[in-house]
């Protein structure tokens, strides 16, 4: 189990004063680049809104912090998942 919840590994070691604010920008930069293409690649799958790639976007990082180890990830959808959604729902 301590293989698969990876947050007890790096919570205790985390400098909070040094990368809370630098962690703090990169949220929000990937968050501003993130919520237009989630849209985007909702549309794009033939989705009948929007706010379904968001939900998409959100669901797909929810549970990162808690199993994955890389801080390089960026997860969610992809122009190529979308297109592949559309063509695969008649």
């Amino acid at each position: 189990l301590k293989t698969l919840v990876r947050i007890h590994t790096w919570l205790p070691r985390y400098k909070w004063r040094k990368q809370l604010p630098a962690d703090a920008i990169a949220g929000a930069t990937v968050g501003v680049m993130a919520v237009p293409q989630a849209m985007s690649y909702a549309l794009v799958a033939g989705m009948p809104g929007a706010i379904y790639g968001l939900y998409n976007a959100l669901m797909g990082l929810l549970p990162y912090p808690f199993f994955g180890t890389s801080p390089h990830l960026i997860s969610g959808p992809t122009a190529v998942m979308s297109i592949l959604v559309k063509s695969s729902i008649p």
